[in-house]
């Protein structure tokens, strides 16, 4: 293999695995991390207000996590 081959398959790969990276497991993380956020518990007194503005927020977050599967082809 010369050498410029070498180089160019090492920065292929790089760029291969910042790219899954990226790409596939930080937008993972980002919607377990959401998910965890809107499905958690709230049913503590005196939140009733607070609780109906996280019901819309958690609709943008959903709409959101929509959107974004989309763009990359799981839906």
């Amino acid at each position: 293999m010369s050498k410029y081959l070498a180089e160019f398959m090492i920065t292929f790969l790089k760029c291969f695995f910042i790219l899954v990276i990226f790409g596939i497991l930080i937008p993972d993380i980002i919607d377990k991390i959401l998910t965890y956020i809107v499905q958690k518990n709230t049913n503590s007194s005196g939140t009733y207000f607070v609780y109906n503005i996280f019901n819309c927020s958690k609709q943008l977050i959903l709409r959101y996590i929509y959107f974004f599967r989309l763009l990359e082809g799981y839906n």
